[in-house]
């Protein structure tokens, strides 16, 4: 199939308001898998010798949702900033289908529409990607010699398999307390059977063997490869095995779950366990990617995060760093900075239509960079 990334609308403006003298060129493309993208690129009012590209995952489909902090910073410095999104992935949901091999194409188109359209001679162009929009700005920046520096903000830098915390806070989220909160209602018995071991019912029970399912099944997609497309048998058997003895009951779950094996086969397995994002974090490794960069990597992790765990993923950073002689890398733990060096959290509903047309309400939580971590991060790109 052809490549698809043609530009189909510029729009410039130049404003004065919130934005330091910054002049905005509006941009609408489509993706290599022909998704409609629109970006914006905001260039201050004077020589522009660096540009930032802000890589953002498939679920972000609010252009106006751009750090206003964050580029009137680099803007003061004489840098650019460029962020797109997908103002046609309504449901959050849909993201599940797309994984950080998507994203990294998603920066390769962005950047290719940088370079056709604006005149960027002797102007460095550097990404940034937060969460898993880093790991993906990894995969470019390891397999392209167009990217000039990299900032990775709060990515995880352990195996796949090792860090459930990371995959289930980012893969999985809010189904993942779906299918516990089934499982929990359709034990029928004050007791339950878990590999082989007897428990009482609890919550803390409860979770503490459904994580343990998790964690098999992350076993399995590690040793069998993402592609295999024996995955979601293998991850009902392993299930089945495992709750053995255990006895269900299935009045008490949701009106349209008629057996336990179809909350297994249909709804686990494969609902979850073979969408690509979830997969391509049970196989992330870091130090395949991160051991071939070699332009300068900023690696930013927040002291208060509660998605991944700062100090063993900063060990292993370092880890990196050493075993590869990675002397343009940068690491550092900011203070009062959680997951994306938030300072705090913005909440608000979001109105989406599932696939059947139905209307629903969802939370989404926006992360507010730090100011002080801003400050670091546009000095440390400005002094490049």
């Amino acid at each position: 199939m052809k490549k698809r990334n043609c530009l189909i609308f510029c729009l410039i403006l130049i404003t004065y308001s919130n934005i330091y003298a910054t002049k905005i060129h509006e941009f609408k493309y489509k993706t290599s898998d022909n998704l409609n993208v629109v970006g914006r690129l905001y260039l201050p009012d004077k020589k522009t010798k660096k540009i930032l590209i802000k890589a953002v995952e498939r679920d972000e489909n609010n252009i106006d949702d751009a750090d206003s902090s964050l580029i009137e910073k680099l803007n003061y410095y004489g840098i650019g900033y460029y962020q797109y999104c997908f103002p046609d992935i309504k449901n959050p949901f849909q993201s599940v289908n797309y994984s950080i091999y998507d994203y990294s194409k998603d920066i390769k188109c962005a950047m290719a529409i940088l370079r056709k359209n604006i005149k960027l001679k002797k102007t460095k162009i550097g990404i940034m990607g937060c969460s898993e929009s880093a790991d993906a700005c990894a995969v470019y920046a390891s397999e392209s010699k167009d990217v000039d520096f990299f900032v990775s903000v709060t990515t995880s830098f352990i195996e796949g398999y090792k860090d459930t915390l990371y995959i289930k806070q980012n893969g999985i989220n809010k189904q993942f307390d779906l299918f516990k909160m089934i499982f929990y209602k359709i034990i029928d018995d004050t007791t339950f059977t878990f590999n082989g071991v007897k428990y009482t019912k609890t919550d803390k029970t409860v979770n503490q063997c459904f994580n343990a399912t998790i964690d098999s099944i992350v076993r399995i997609i590690y040793d069998y490869g993402r592609y295999d497309l024996t995955i979601p048998r293998r991850a009902s058997e392993t299930i089945s095995e495992l709750w053995l003895g255990t006895k269900f009951n299935m009045l008490d779950a949701k009106p349209n779950i008629s057996n336990y094996k179809m909350i297994v086969d249909s709804i686990i397995c494969k609902f979850v366990f073979s969408k690509p994002n979830v997969i391509a974090l049970y196989q992330w490794d870091p130090s395949m990617w991160y051991s071939k960069i070699g332009i300068p990597t900023y690696i930013c992790f927040g002291q208060d995060d509660k998605v991944i765990n700062t100090k063993d993923n900063y060990n292993n950073a370092l880890f990196i760093k050493e075993l590869y002689h990675k002397n343009k890398f940068k690491l550092e733990i900011f203070p009062n900075s959680g997951h994306n060096l938030s300072s705090y959290i913005k909440k608000q509903n979001v109105l989406f239509t599932d696939e059947k047309g139905k209307s629903k309400t969802l939370e989404k939580y926006s992360h507010v960079m730090d100011k002080k971590a801003i400050d670091k991060i546009v000095m440390w790109i400005y002094k490049l």
